[in-house]
């Protein structure tokens, strides 16, 4: 249950207070308490959304690796050409869901009830471009 007073706020895009202020042992536990509630309502916000009828298209894409466990430091010439399922969202900010890498996506074949694919989204290219990592299965 998201309290009414942080809820609020969030629904008006305002950042509560505790975010605002640096991270120590006096505001952790409401820190981080917030940014839960944060996460709890956009799930709530976004749960049941559906797309119909989009189409799918085959995007590859390339994957550089890493000598280093720095990443900044060291990028390897390694180059894996993977190809991903891509499909076009909105590019209204207002009408546009939000979207992360490593997000979950279902889909399944139109006018179908067969239990969906689910994927992870790799990445969101130009704002509106999703290309999501399905499994062997799909």
């Amino acid at each position: 249950m998201i309290p009414d007073d942080i809820k609020g706020l969030i629904e008006k895009d305002i950042v509560p207070g505790v975010l605002k202020k640096p991270l120590s042992l006096s505001t952790y536990t409401d820190y981080f308490a917030v940014l839960l509630y944060a996460e709890d309502y956009y799930l709530e916000k976004w749960e049941g959304f559906e797309m119909k009828d989009i189409s799918l298209q085959l995007h590859k894409a390339a994957i550089y690796g890493w000598k280093s466990k720095n990443k900044h430091l060291n990028r390897s010439d390694k180059k894996d050409d993977k190809i991903f399922v891509a499909f076009e969202i909105d590019s209204v900010p207002e009408r546009r869901l939000f979207l992360l890498s490593r997000d979950f996506a279902s889909v399944r074949p139109s006018g179908t009830k067969v239990e969906p694919f689910q994927g992870i989204i790799y990445r969101v290219v130009r704002s509106n471009l999703v290309l999501v990592e399905f499994g062997e299965d799909f």
